[in-house]
């Protein structure tokens, strides 16, 4: 049985750090500060692999952020999959 990419580590600065462990920087500040986050698909790099981004919001302005993800929306290259070959 294959091993999801969550319970093999990711190598940050050539050290083999577990996934939450790396990235928890990206949530636990967040998360404390009752900000809300929106994350969204930006496109695909060179290799086919995608891109994403972060979006942060002050606290308790949920729907701002929405509206300026729905912005942000019309900028972002539409993303076509590969097929699921299993």
């Amino acid at each position: 049985m294959k091993a999801s990419s969550f319970e093999n580590p990711l190598i940050v600065s050539g050290n083999k750090i577990h996934y939450y462990k790396a990235t928890q920087a990206y949530t636990i500040p967040f998360a404390l500060t009752e900000s809300p986050v929106l994350a969204m698909p930006i496109g695909l790099n060179s290799r086919h692999l995608p891109i994403g981004i972060q979006v942060v919001g002050k606290r308790y302005e949920d729907f701002r952020l929405l509206q300026i993800g729905k912005a942000l929306n019309k900028y972002i290259d539409r993303i076509e999959y590969p097929l699921n070959r299993n």
